[in-house]
């Protein structure tokens, strides 16, 4: 009795490590233990273990960068920061183009929960602004130092000139002006005429106050006492400095003032000056203006100027005066003018006039002018 029970058991456990073998032969399904968590079991059903569904290697940045931006005007940067508990912080590292070291600004929480910076105004020049965004740590978000994102910026459109004026003018800022020259009136009633020379230095700040001037003048001259025949000729003459500004009131419309100071025959002398310019004194323009002086009288002119020679500026100015203090009719000339540039530094000019008081004879007069730009 008990050799039959030991067999049935015996037997029993045969059989089963039988039916467990086949049941776990290749191709087929094998049941998986709740207890099993190896990482081929539990890929099987398609689900990340818990270790894996927490696993992030590195803060996600999403940034829509800008493209455009005003000269002078601070830049805003925003972003989105994904797993931003892994970086210490982020840093924008910006540039002027061309420049070969970058500036740093961090990033700043929002209250709206993204994340900003703010490239100063003082640091977005006509240049444009080259960045890059990357983490305390060295990890790259955004571009990279060798290859930064560009923004570009537009001058506004009553600036661009300036540009265009730099680039005609190249490095030179300064200018000296020196001329000479003689007007003649005739000698009906006694010889009548003067002579006036300048020396002008000029600083040229291309802007709506484009250039301040500084100079020495002087005028002297002989004219007659009055129109009878044998009258006296008096001699007549200032000696003065002056200073002057250019103004650009909008595109191609200038206008110029000076004032005056020195001593005349008679004593201490002032005066102002002025002229409105429509074009460009390198160009086609026109130009109406007038100035007076105790001791040498008024003179007032109109000048029309072109460049339909190429290199070649020519004008042709009308004007009426009674200088050097005439005492006599009021006096009117024509003066013709040819400029010639001999270098991009270097110009000079010259004049012919012809002028008369009245309806009497007239003379021919003329002079020299010369510029240096440097």
């Amino acid at each position: 009795m008990r050799m039959n029970k030991q067999l049935c058991i015996a037997l029993g456990i045969l059989l089963g490590s039988m039916s467990a073998m086949a049941y776990a032969q290749p191709g087929q399904d094998q049941p998986i233990s709740p207890y099993d968590t190896s990482p081929a079991d539990a890929s099987q059903d398609g689900r990340d273990t818990p270790s894996e569904a927490v696993r992030v290697e590195k803060a996600v940045l999403r940034h829509v960068p800008p493209t455009e931006a005003k000269a002078h005007k601070a830049i805003r940067l925003l972003a989105v920061i994904e797993a931003a508990w892994i970086e210490d912080g982020l840093i924008a590292h910006y540039r002027i183009p061309g420049d070969s070291r970058y500036k740093e600004i961090d990033f700043e929480r929002s209250s709206a929960g993204g994340y900003f910076a703010r490239i100063p105004g003082r640091d977005v020049g006509r240049a444009g602004v080259e960045y890059f965004i990357a983490g305390r740590k060295g990890a790259l978000h955004f571009a990279s130092a060798d290859l930064p994102h560009r923004v570009r910026v537009e001058p506004k459109t009553e600036d661009r000139w300036i540009e265009v004026e730099k680039q005609r003018l190249g490095e030179r800022r300064y200018a000296v002006d020196a001329s000479l020259g003689m007007l003649d009136f005739g000698s009906t009633h006694g010889r009548d005429r003067y002579l006036e020379g300048h020396l002008d230095w000029s600083h040229l700040l291309i802007d709506n106050l484009y250039s301040i001037h500084l100079g020495f003048g002087f005028l002297e001259g002989k004219t007659p006492e009055g129109t009878m025949e044998g009258a006296l000729v008096e001699k007549a003459g200032v000696r003065y400095g002056y200073g002057g500004v250019r103004y650009r009131l909008r595109d191609k419309v200038w206008f110029d003032t000076k004032a005056m100071m020195g001593f005349g025959q008679d004593g201490f002398a002032i005066g102002v000056g002025g002229a409105l310019t429509l074009g460009n004194d390198w160009r086609t323009a026109v130009t109406v203006g007038a100035e007076t002086m105790t001791e040498l009288s008024y003179k007032a002119w109109l000048r029309l100027q072109w460049d339909t020679v190429p290199g070649v500026l020519m004008s042709a100015t009308v004007a009426t005066t009674n200088q050097p203090d005439a005492k006599i009719d009021a006096g009117s000339y024509v003066e013709f003018k040819v400029r010639y540039p001999l270098s991009e530094s270097f110009e000079l000019a010259g004049t012919a006039s012809f002028g008369a008081r009245g309806n009497r004879p007239g003379g021919f007069g003329g002079g020299l002018h010369s510029r240096y730009m440097f």
